[in-house]
C-alpha cells in the first residue's frame, strides 16, 4: 500500500472520486479543489477557493464532469480541455438558475439531463441551458433533498428529510413511501448511494443501510373492474339501462 499526498492537495480531504471515460481520475476536494490525475501526475483543473466543498462529481456521456458545490453552485468541466462550460447558481437569468448555491448530488437521465438536488429537485438541460426547479409547491415531498439515485428504468430515487420518493419523469409525478410500505430511517440515509449490478438500490447513512429492489414498488395488481351503482342527471335518477 501507498499513501500520496501530492502538494496539489493542500492537504484537503478528498470528498468524492470519479473516472472518466479515458480511465482518468477526478477529485472533489474540502477546499474545492478539482484534481485530475492522468495516471502520471496530479494536475489542479479547478480551484473554487476555501469554503467551496466538492460534494459530487458526475461524469456524461460527452465527456463533461458535472461538479456539486457547496455556495458555488453547479459546474460543467470538459474533461479534455479542461474548460467550463457551463455553470449554473442562484443568481442566474431566470430559467436558467438554482434555487440555492449548494448542490448535494447530482444525477444522469440521458445526453441532455441533468439532475441537480440543492434542497430542491433541479432539471439541466445541457443543450439549451435551461433548468427547470421543482419544489414541494409542484409535489416534491420536502425542500430537503441530499441524495438522488436513478434505477434500471429511469425513475428516480431521492432522499429527503421526510424519507424515501420516487419521481417519473414522463407523467412528472413523485409518489413517497414509508413504513407501510417496509422502509425505515430512510431520512438518514444521507451520505451515500449506489445501484448494484443486479439493480438493487442503496442509501446510507449514520448507523444505517437502505437496500431495496425497486421491482417490490411496481403495482402488480391490476384494479377491478369499473361497476356502475346508478346514474344521475342533474341529482334525479335514471335506470341504468
Amino acid at each position: 500500500t501507498a499513501y500520496l499526498q501530492p502538494p496539489v492537495f493542500e492537504g484537503k480531504t478528498i470528498r468524492y472520486i470519479a473516472e472518466d471515460q479515458l480511465g482518468q481520475m477526478w477529485f472533489g476536494t474540502q477546499g474545492g479543489q478539482l484534481v485530475k490525475y492522468d495516471g502520471k501526475t496530479f494536475s489542479s483543473v479547478l480551484n473554487l477557493g476555501g469554503g467551496a466543498i466538492i460534494y459530487k462529481i458526475l461524469m456524461d456521456a460527452q465527456g463533461w464532469a458535472w461538479i456539486g458545490t457547496q455556495d458555488k453552485g453547479v459546474y460543467a468541466v470538459n474533461t479534455l480541455t479542461g474548460k467550463t462550460e457551463q455553470h449554473y447558481t442562484s443568481e442566474g437569468a431566470d430559467g436558467s438558475k438554482l434555487f440555492s448555491n449548494t448542490c448535494y448530488d447530482l444525477e444522469r437521465l440521458n445526453d441532455s439531463i441533468i439532475y441537480a438536488s440543492t434542497e430542491v429537485l433541479h432539471i439541466i438541460n445541457k443543450k439549451t441551458g435551461t433548468v427547470q426547479q421543482i419544489t414541494d409547491q409542484q409535489g416534491l415531498p420536502s425542500n430537503s433533498i441530499r441524495r438522488l439515485r436513478l434505477d434500471k428504468d429511469d425513475f428516480l430515487w431521492i432522499i429527503t428529510d421526510k424519507g424515501l420518493c420516487r419521481y417519473d419523469h414522463v407523467k412528472n409525478r413523485f409518489t413517497s413511501y414509508g413504513k407501510k410500505d417496509g422502509i425505515l430511517l430512510a431520512d438518514v440515509g444521507m451520505t451515500a448511494d449506489y445501484t448494484c449490478q443486479d439493480s438493487y438500490v442503496m442509501f446510507a447513512g449514520v448507523n444505517s443501510l437502505l437496500f431495496f429492489h425497486p421491482d417490490v414498488f411496481k403495482r402488480s395488481v391490476p384494479p377491478p373492474d369499473v361497476t356502475l351503482t346508478d346514474f344521475q342527471i342533474g341529482n334525479k335518477y335514471y335506470l341504468i339501462d
